[in-house]
């Protein structure tokens, strides 16, 4: 047996923490450096937009910018006052007639005013009907020709502006006056006349001075 003194003991010797440290700073320092790069890049990018800002800021360019805004209001405020005038004066509605309320009278709204129109009777004209109405001017003005447009459907199709019939008048809407006036619907059947839907169009006006 060899003897413990013989023996070497072999103690470990700790590693210096120099080169661990060394490589902390130096990633510390490259992190450090990429902050302050970043924070560069932004800081002159902010003055940048800093400066297009106040260049279309100029007085020059408010000015421009002033302008335009003065035209679009003055052109909104045109608009708006058309369109006010159109809903006083400019509406049209029309006349809802129906072959079950022969006599009676509705209001139909033009661009002029306001009309009375009634359903008097109904006649059966070759594949189609004769439609006898009558309209009234309520006002004290006399309206020089005419036009109605008529639509006779049935009320479960679907409506087009090509099922119209517009028929002209020559004569005149007197004043405080019912004025006849006929139209034939052909071909149509008996359910197309239990809705009719009447437009009537005047712009000829007259009036005492």
């Amino acid at each position: 047996m060899r003897e413990d003194a013989d023996l070497e003991t072999v103690v470990p010797t700790e590693a210096k923490p120099k080169r661990i440290l060394s490589k902390t700073v130096v990633a510390g320092i490259l992190i450090l450096m990429i902050c302050f790069t970043s924070i560069g890049m932004s800081a002159l990018a902010l003055m940048r937009v800093i400066q297009v800002k106040n260049e279309a800021n100029s007085p020059r360019e408010v000015d421009t910018r002033i302008n335009q805004l003065d035209t679009r209001i003055n052109t909104l405020d045109k608009a708006l006052l058309d369109l006010k005038f159109d809903l006083a004066f400019k509406k049209e509605d029309p006349a809802l007639l129906s072959s079950d309320s022969l006599g009676s009278f509705t209001v139909v709204n033009t661009r002029v005013g306001p009309f009375l129109i009634s359903l008097e009777n109904i006649e059966t004209y070759l594949d189609g009907y004769k439609l006898n109405m009558k309209i009234g001017n309520i006002s004290a003005a006399k309206f020089s020709g005419y036009k109605l447009r008529v639509l006779c459907k049935s009320i479960f199709e679907p409506e087009k502006d090509s099922d119209y019939k517009e028929f002209s008048f020559p004569g005149s809407l007197e004043p405080t006056t019912w004025t006849n006036a006929s139209v034939i619907i052909a071909p149509a059947k008996p359910e197309d006349i239990k809705f009719i839907k009447v437009y009537l169009q005047t712009d000829t006006v007259w009036m005492k001075n």
